[in-house]
């Protein structure tokens, strides 16, 4: 039952993951990206792997 909840709380995780993906692409399309919006979006995806891989930390 732990491994289901773990399971798919991974899996809402990626999910998460995939739409923030999304956001970016969108605002791409718009021209609304700058270093401070790519950063804070891969500030945001660091925290998301780290915490489905178990881990402290996570670089790029």
């Amino acid at each position: 039952m732990q491994e289901y909840i773990r399971a798919a709380e991974t899996l809402r995780k990626i999910d998460e993951i995939r739409k923030q993906q999304e956001k970016v692409f969108e605002m791409a399309k718009n021209f609304a990206v700058n270093s401070t919006t790519i950063k804070k979006t891969l500030k945001n995806l660091c925290f998301e792997v780290a915490d489905i891989m178990k881990c402290e930390r996570l670089a790029l």
